[in-house]
């Protein structure tokens, strides 16, 4: 962390001039998107049929989220970088098709089904003359 800060002074700067309410409102809905995120999969996981006690999943979760972070990836690629967090993380724990199925759940959840509610209440185009 050292390094990173000492490295990266001139970045960080600009952060630390941003309104402390704007700093800690981003961090807030941060921790809740993590939170809505895990509760989701957490959910998932045990509808998909996974015995495994919330307390040792949630911290796989957050194990799994954690590389998706690290991983730098596009949005479509966002499943194959999920899933295979998942797979990885959870190999010994859960089986691949109770995981695959829950972050597929998940994805279809937070991902699809508002973009296929943004394009069927999408306002129309034509603007009056």
């Amino acid at each position: 962390i050292l390094l990173l800060y000492r490295s990266n002074k001139a970045e960080l700067k600009k952060v630390v001039e941003l309104p402390r309410a704007s700093i800690l409102k981003i961090t807030g809905l941060s921790a809740l998107r993590m939170i809505i995120f895990s509760v989701m999969l957490l959910i998932g996981l045990h509808l998909m049929g996974s015995d495994l006690p919330w307390t040792q999943t949630i911290y796989g979760l957050w194990t799994m989220y954690l590389i998706q972070v690290i991983a730098p990836t596009f949005s479509f690629l966002d499943l194959a970088v999920k899933s295979g967090g998942a797979l990885f993380v959870f190999q010994e724990l859960i089986p691949a098709q109770v995981t695959m199925g829950a972050i597929v759940l998940q994805y279809f959840l937070s991902q699809v089904l508002p973009l296929i509610f943004g394009l069927i209440l999408k306002p129309s185009d034509s603007k009056p003359q």
